[in-house]
């Protein structure tokens, strides 16, 4: 996955990046699942809580964000400097203050899988995965 992570910065416009891998339409369901379409050059388009793009006369294919990130150095110095913009307020998400500053976010495509961990009761479940994972 890191190697995935930062091959898009062979191209010197790339200063961000970060991973998805595709999602079934009933994980897009998920509110904690993070989906993100994007362009075909892979410039992250949106992030959203919402199951996106949104399937209207055919079936949609989905990507869930992996929350991991490289960054070149201005550019995380960049994104500690900006205060939260709105759409990150109303979604939640971090990535998207990007997006509005015109920071453009490359989305490399994984099919690994990888748990989140962003409450308490997903210890439990990473947990689990790992023992069962060792046996």
């Amino acid at each position: 996955m890191l190697d995935a992570l930062v091959a898009p910065f062979a191209r010197p416009e790339v200063g961000v990046t970060t991973l998805a891998r595709p999602i079934s339409a009933h994980e897009a369901t998920r509110p904690d699942t993070v989906k993100v379409v994007r362009a075909p050059d892979g410039r992250a388009l949106y992030f959203s809580r919402a199951p996106i793009p949104y399937g209207r006369d055919q079936e949609a294919e989905y990507l869930g964000h992996i929350g991991l990130y490289g960054f070149r150095l201005p550019l995380l110095e960049k994104f500690a400097k900006l205060g939260q913009s709105p759409l990150e307020r109303v979604e939640c998400l971090e990535q998207l203050r990007l997006l509005e500053a015109g920071i453009p976010i490359h989305v490399a495509i994984t099919h690994h899988m990888s748990f989140g961990v962003d409450r308490p009761e997903d210890i439990d479940t990473v947990t689990r995965i790992l023992n069962e994972q060792a046996s």
